[in-house]
C-alpha cells in the first residue's frame, strides 16, 4: 500500500508537465511603415491585429515579439517619423520589441522619444549604450514564466559600422553576437535562472560576405533554444519544401528551431512552444496576413489611423508621370540603370563641371514601380531616406574597391557608360568607362550619395574620396520634383535593360 501511494504521488507530480498547455509566441520583423495592406493587397496592421486577437482568444499563454525595423519604407514615416507606427504596436499589445537598423535613421533621441512610451520590454543584448540617449531603456535580458517553465529573451543587434550612419548611433558598443548571445544563455542556464533561451535576432538569416548571421550564430552556441530573427526579410516557412532550413545544427549538433516572418507585415510568426522534460520543443508556421481578416477589424483603430491616412492617400492618388515600363525590383538591371542614370542627371544641381559616373546602392530602394501612372506617394515611399547627392573626387583604385563590394551583393546601381566584370571569387577582372579601362591613379569625379560616401552599406572605399559638392535638398524629394517636370512636359520613364555588371 505504502508503494502504491508513493507511485500514485510520483503520477500527480507529473500531471501539471504532462498537461500543461502548449505557449504560443506569435513574432513579426521588418513591417517597415507597412500600416496599409501593399499593393498586392498582403499585409495591413489592422488584419494583423484581428490575427494577434484571434490567437490571443484561444490560447491563454503568448507572447508576442518584433525582431525590430517597425519603421521606414512608406510615407507613414517620411511624414510622420514613426509616431502611428509605435502608437499602433502598444495597440496590438507587442510584449517585446528589439531594435532594428532602421530605428535609427532619425537618430537615437527620436527612438528615447518613442520607445521610452512603449509598454513593451525593450532588449538589447550585445549594445552596450551607457552614455547614448538610449541608456537605461534597454535591458540585456527578460524573463518569462510560463506553464511553471522560465524563459529568458535576448536582443542580438547588428553591427552599426556600415549599416547606420556613424552620427545617428555615436557612443554606442558594439559587442560579438556570437560570443555575446551565447555567454549570457550558459550563464542564465547555469544559474538555473532560465530553464530555456530565446534568441531574437536582427542580424540576418545567411549571407555570403562573411557578415554576422543567425545560422552561424546557431552554429556557434550551445545554450540557445529557439531564434526568431529579423533583417534579411526571410520568410521561413516549414511546411513549404523550398524553404529556407528552419532546423539549424548547434555546436554540439543538436538541431535548433529558426524562425523569420518576410517582412511588410504580410505573415504572422507562430511558434508553438511546450517542453519535453528539460528540452524546449517549437513548432513554427507562417499565418498570411490578408483580406479574409477584414469582416473584423478594430474600428478604433481605424479611427485612430484616419487623419494619417488622409494625408498619405492624397500623396499616393496624386500621379506625376507615367512609367513606359515596369521596374518590378531593386535587383533588376532596368531598376538600377534607371535609378542610376537618374541620379548622374540630377548631378548638375550641385556641381557645374563634368562627372564622370553615378554610383547609387539598391537598398536606398525601398519598393518597386510599376508600368503605368506613376505617384508622388508611390515615390515617396520608393525613397524615403534622408539621403542627399555628393560628388567626390576619388582615385580609381577605390572605385574598383567599391565595385568589388557591389558585386558581392549581387550588383548595385551604376550609370551608363560603366562595365564591370568579375569572377566567381567577386574578383573585378575588368572594369571600363564608356569603354577605356578605369587606371588605379587616375582620379574620377563620382556622383553618389552622402550614405555611401561615408561608407555606409558596407562602402568604405567610398571614404577615401575628396568631397566636392552637396546637395542641400533630400534626394527623394530632388527625384519626386525632377519627376513632376518631366511628367508636365509629357517625358514618360524609361529604362535601358543592358546589364553592367557582369559575372564572367
Amino acid at each position: 500500500m505504502k508503494r502504491f501511494a508513493l507511485y500514485i504521488s510520483f503520477i500527480l507530480s507529473l500531471l501539471p508537465q504532462l498537461w500543461a498547455e502548449p505557449f504560443i509566441i506569435m513574432h513579426t520583423n521588418d513591417t517597415h511603415s507597412m500600416i496599409d495592406p501593399d499593393f498586392d493587397n498582403k499585409g495591413g496592421i489592422l488584419r494583423r491585429k484581428v490575427a494577434i486577437d484571434s490567437i490571443r482568444s484561444t490560447n491563454h499563454e503568448n507572447i508576442l515579439i518584433d525582431a525590430g525595423d517597425v519603421v521606414q519604407g512608406t510615407p507613414y514615416f517620411s511624414l510622420f517619423n514613426g509616431e502611428p507606427e509605435y502608437a499602433l504596436m502598444d495597440s496590438l499589445g507587442y510584449d517585446i520589441m528589439i531594435l532594428g537598423n532602421h530605428e535609427f535613421d532619425n537618430g537615437m533621441n527620436d527612438i528615447a522619444k518613442y520607445y521610452s512610451q512603449l509598454k513593451a520590454a525593450k532588449i538589447s543584448t550585445n549594445y552596450d549604450l551607457t552614455d547614448t540617449p538610449l541608456d537605461n531603456l534597454f535591458v540585456p535580458y527578460i524573463i518569462r514564466e510560463f506553464s511553471g517553465k522560465k524563459i529568458a529573451f535576448l536582443g542580438i543587434n547588428l553591427n552599426p559600422e556600415g549599416m547606420i550612419a556613424a552620427t545617428n548611433s555615436q557612443g554606442i558598443i558594439y559587442n560579438n553576437p556570437y560570443t555575446y548571445s551565447d555567454s549570457i544563455a550558459g550563464m542564465l542556464k547555469k544559474s538555473r535562472e532560465a530553464d530555456a533561451v530565446v534568441v531574437i535576432s536582427h542580424i540576418g538569416y545567411k549571407y555570403t560576405r562573411g557578415k554576422e548571421n543567425d545560422v552561424e550564430l546557431i552554429n556557434k552556441s550551445k545554450y540557445i533554444d529557439l531564434l526568431i530573427g529579423g533583417h534579411s526579410h526571410t520568410a521561413i516557412d516549414p511546411e513549404k519544401d523550398n524553404s529556407p532550413a528552419w532546423k539549424i545544427p548547434n555546436a554540439e549538433g543538436k538541431l535548433i528551431t529558426v524562425c523569420q516572418a518576410g517582412g511588410a507585415g504580410k505573415n504572422l510568426g507562430v511558434i508553438d512552444v511546450s517542453f519535453a522534460g528539460d528540452s524546449l520543443v517549437a513548432k513554427s508556421q507562417l499565418l498570411p496576413i490578408d483580406s479574409h481578416y477584414d469582416t473584423h477589424i478594430d474600428s478604433s483603430l481605424v479611427k485612430y489611423i484616419a487623419p494619417y491616412k488622409h494625408i498619405v492617400d492624397s500623396m499616393m492618388n496624386n500621379v506625376i508621370i507615367v512609367s513606359d515600363v515596369e521596374l518590378p525590383n531593386r535587383t533588376s538591371s532596368q531598376t538600377l540603370n534607371w535609378i542610376a542614370d537618374l541620379a548622374y542627371s540630377l548631378g548638375n544641381r550641385i556641381y557645374n563641371e563634368h562627372i564622370d559616373l553615378a554610383i547609387m546602392n539598391k537598398g536606398g530602394m525601398r519598393r518597386d514601380l510599376p508600368k503605368g501612372n506613376i505617384s508622388e506617394g508611390l515615390l515617396g515611399a520608393m525613397f524615403p531616406f534622408d539621403n542627399r547627392l555628393v560628388v567626390l573626387k576619388i582615385k580609381g583604385k577605390d572605385l574598383i574597391d567599391a565595385f568589388s563590394v557591389m558585386v558581392s551583393r549581387g550588383g548595385d546601381a551604376v550609370s551608363n557608360g560603366v562595365h564591370v566584370e568579375y569572377d566567381g571569387n567577386n574578383r573585378i577582372t575588368k572594369a571600363t568607362l564608356h569603354g577605356h579601362k578605369i587606371k588605379d591613379n587616375k582620379i574620377y569625379t563620382l556622383l553618389t550619395l552622402d550614405y555611401l560616401a561615408n561608407g555606409g552599406d558596407y562602402m568604405a572605399p567610398l571614404k577615401n574620396g575628396t568631397l566636392v559638392a552637396v546637395d542641400e535638398e533630400k534626394f527623394g524629394t530632388v527625384v519626386i520634383e525632377s519627376l513632376k517636370e518631366k511628367g508636365n512636359n509629357r517625358e514618360h520613364i524609361t529604362s535601358s535593360s543592358e546589364t553592367r555588371m557582369n559575372l564572367k
